[in-house]
């Protein structure tokens, strides 16, 4: 957006009036550009942190995004749960990259929400594994039993309600 202005000062002066009148306008479209510049950076943001909530667990994002939690390293116990899909090549050779993709969505999803309704912060997916840490960020006075308890649900999801739909795509051995 630019403004060009046209004026015959050969002819007449600038009086007080326009000189005003133009400082106005500039003043005007110089908070317009602060503010777009200001609000396409917080969208930028935004868009950011709603993509980043797929991968990594909503509180983990909100922490980082009020910056709460820190990215230096600190020592504390902690418990880890890894949950791999067994015979993961043999299923991506039956099924290839796209049927492959859209199961493994489902089956994450799954296991994320049961991860995190046993106040587990999933740390990495990767593929055919997960990986859930209790303790860390927040301080959980069980973290041994709630990790135990995440992981008996994922392997009661896993035979209930997981297993049917890779099944119905011809991976019978899923587990």
């Amino acid at each position: 957006l630019g403004c060009i202005v046209f004026y015959n000062f050969k002819s007449k002066k600038l009086d007080g009036d326009k000189i005003e009148e133009i400082q106005s306008f500039v003043s005007l479209v110089s908070r317009y550009f602060m503010n777009f510049k200001n609000f396409e950076k917080q969208d930028k943001t935004n868009l950011i942190f709603r993509d980043l909530k797929k991968y990594v667990s909503k509180q983990m994002v909100g922490l980082r995004k009020n910056k709460d939690v820190s990215l230096v390293g600190v020592e504390k116990n902690i418990t880890v749960l890894f949950g791999q899909i067994h015979g993961f090549q043999k299923i991506y050779k039956i099924l290839g990259p796209k049927k492959l993709m859209y199961l493994l969505n489902i089956h994450y999803e799954f296991l994320i929400k049961i991860a995190e309704s046993f106040g587990g912060t999933v740390d990495k997916v990767l593929g055919e594994s997960l990986m859930v840490i209790w303790n860390h960020p927040f301080e959980q006075s069980n973290p041994n039993d709630l990790s135990y308890q995440a992981a008996k649900k994922m392997i009661e999801c896993a035979r209930e309600s997981i297993k049917p739909i890779w099944s119905r795509l011809g991976i019978s051995n899923y587990s």
